[in-house]
């Protein structure tokens, strides 16, 4: 606890962040161990000022996070797709009540069609969502055709702007469609998306990387819930010419 209090003790000296912003949940807080944002935020490169897409943010663990780093001056779009809205749409309102973020926009649109300005948003993190693009929570459903989402992706990046993506691995040799099953996807497939789309990889991170999963269990299985094997990757968008 006391790393904890020290980390946002330095985001609001180094930030000059509004002491607002300073004031997170306990149930955020107990996650911080397992999730290491500081790692990620420092391999995003967030700072006052940007905007940043917060893809399928859920409930909003990350975006409060990133609501801090870029400051009052910043804006974080608070992504998630229709279905995933309407089902954590109490957690969001709860997070989002009182104007206690008041620079968070929720952003209700599909992965492949967000509704931005080509290159509008500084940086953007999926974290432990990429694998989504291949479950079907009902037969209707669908996240996305995989390469279309990361071209909208690298679409609504300014040139030099940074996307971080983090997800449970999967075996190297494990198929795509392990993502709607075990939930997860293999390093390669996310680095051979991105880099379709013309982005290019500038940092990778074993931050969260557990060699105890062997990557062949669902990630909700009770043995490895919360610490299975997690890989990180950051891209950035070429600058133009």
């Amino acid at each position: 606890m006391k790393q904890l209090k020290r980390f946002t003790a330095l985001c609001l000296t180094l930030l000059f962040i509004p002491a607002a912003f300073a004031e997170r949940p306990d149930a955020d807080l107990v996650l911080d161990s397992q999730r290491k944002p500081e790692v990620l935020l420092e391999l995003l490169g967030v700072a006052p000022g940007q905007r940043v897409l917060d893809l399928e943010a859920g409930g909003g663990y990350n975006t409060e996070l990133l609501a801090a780093a870029v400051g009052a001056s910043g804006e974080v779009l608070m992504q998630n797709p229709p279905w995933l809205a309407n089902r954590v749409g109490e957690r969001v309102d709860a997070r989002l009540a009182q104007q206690r973020l008041p620079n968070v926009k929720p952003l209700i649109r599909d992965f492949g069609d967000l509704g931005l300005a080509t290159g509008s948003v500084d940086r953007a993190a999926w974290i432990m969502g990429p694998h989504e693009l291949w479950f079907h929570p009902e037969p209707e459903i669908s996240f996305g055709q995989p390469l279309e989402v990361f071209q909208e992706l690298a679409r609504v990046l300014k040139p030099g702007g940074r996307i971080l993506f983090v997800d449970h691995a999967a075996a190297a040799e494990a198929p795509l469609s392990v993502g709607g099953t075990l939930h997860r996807i293999s390093e390669g497939a996310i680095e051979a998306l991105a880099e379709a789309s013309g982005l290019s990889l500038v940092a990778r991170s074993s931050a969260l990387r557990n060699a105890d999963d062997d990557r062949r269990s669902n990630v909700f299985a009770p043995e490895i819930r919360g610490n299975t094997d997690r890989f990180i990757l950051v891209f950035e968008k070429p600058q133009a010419p």
